[in-house]
């Protein structure tokens, strides 16, 4: 109900407030593929980084339930699926042979090389089904995609399709640049290795990232800042109007009023702005 979430934010409602699953409006919204309302939550400044309290963002909740236009808008706002079992879900859905599945979370800003907890990549298990389907699906990423992954035992998704007898896979993936155990199995390693702990690195700080600034301090520094700011349009009118006054002096007997032109008047006057101003300076600079 869009008017209703129209009135309750005109009343002064927080849209990033939660239940107590820790879900916001933009949580529901993009579960139930409501685009009209995540674009007006995205416009109030509702935060597309915000995880319930199973560890799931606005983003996560469009993809699982399959709304592409939200994702859209979602992905606009900078909202990134949550970190942490991509590459799980990676696999299972290679394994599933579920193309539709691995695009949308591809589109979705996932790694396709993403690995599972046995370093396995999609890659992996559709070398290992031989899933051609998959396997063209992912290798026409070109660079995007990592040919040789290594998972835990040290396989690579060619000698998965070798040992499985998948003759079709493995030629697709020997013509795309696979290896198998050599020494350039090795020097693959050792790159995916220096890879890998930049990777981590990144992710590490992205998640620094979304956490800071999807807090509650955060939007409060924001909100400081933006009332800074108009102050500061303020200060620089009143300073420019404080220039403009200086035919105008303040005196004990008669309070402001107008100059008559003597010569000392206008020194006082002057002397009162310029004062004036300096002190302005001093506070602002201390802000």
């Amino acid at each position: 109900d869009k008017e209703a979430v129209v009135r309750l934010l005109t009343n002064g409602i927080d849209p990033n407030e939660a239940d107590y699953d820790a879900r916001t409006p933009l949580h529901l919204a993009s579960c139930e593929g409501h685009a009209a309302v995540v674009s007006l939550l995205l416009s109030k400044k509702a935060d597309p980084t915000a995880k319930d309290r199973f560890g799931w963002n606005a983003l996560d909740d469009a993809v699982r339930h399959g709304h592409p236009a939200v994702q859209k808008l979602l992905r606009d706002s900078g909202a990134k699926l949550s970190v942490g079992d991509t590459g799980v879900r990676m696999c299972q859905a290679a394994a599933d042979a579920d193309a539709d599945t691995l695009q949308v979370m591809i589109v979705n800003g996932v790694n396709p090389s993403e690995a599972d907890y046995d370093a396995r990549t999609a890659l992996h298990l559709a070398a290992s089904n031989g899933n051609i389907t998959i396997l063209d699906l992912l290798l026409g990423l070109g660079t995007g995609i990592e040919v040789n992954p290594v998972d835990r035992i040290g396989g690579t998704p060619l000698e998965d399709a070798q040992r499985h007898g998948h003759k079709v896979a493995v030629q697709m993936l020997a013509d795309a640049g696979g290896v198998t155990g050599s020494g350039a199995l090795e020097e693959v390693i050792e790159a995916q290795t220096k890879a890998q702990k930049a990777s981590a690195k990144r992710s590490r700080e992205d998640l620094v990232k979304q956490t800071v600034s999807g807090s509650h301090e955060w939007r409060e520094m924001e909100e400081v800042e933006e009332r800074l700011t108009d102050l500061w349009v303020q200060i620089e009118l009143l300073k420019t109007a404080m220039i403009d006054l200086q035919e105008v002096v303040v005196t004990p007997e008669f309070g402001w009023r107008f100059l008559d032109g003597t010569e000392d008047e206008r020194r006082q006057s002057s002397a009162i702005s310029h004062e004036f101003l300096r002190v302005l300076d001093e506070d602002v600079k201390s802000l």
